[in-house]
């Protein structure tokens, strides 16, 4: 998405595709972290350095996480993780 003084430069899809493009981004950084994440992210005027730094953080806090099998229940969606092992924080 390319913006100019006026406005976007690119036609937009969707109503909401500023919300879309950052949600994306947000979710592309996070993967980042090597494990498909399950957890409860809110970002307000995030970006790029926020997400990766979030990841950082996240990685370098041991007690913040957890690996967790396939066929563990994941308690605070009451799922069953889809991946073979997922972090969970």
């Amino acid at each position: 998405m390319v913006l100019g003084e006026t406005g976007p430069l690119n036609t937009l899809r969707f109503d909401d595709e500023f919300v879309r493009h950052k949600i994306l981004d947000a979710v592309g950084d996070l993967a980042l972290v090597g494990f498909p994440v399950v957890g409860h992210v809110v970002v307000h005027r995030g970006g790029h350095q926020l997400h990766t730094a979030l990841g950082s953080r996240l990685l370098s806090d041991r007690s913040a996480w957890e690996l967790v099998e396939q066929s563990a229940r994941v308690p605070a969606m009451d799922v069953a993780a889809s991946e073979s092992t997922v972090l969970v924080g």
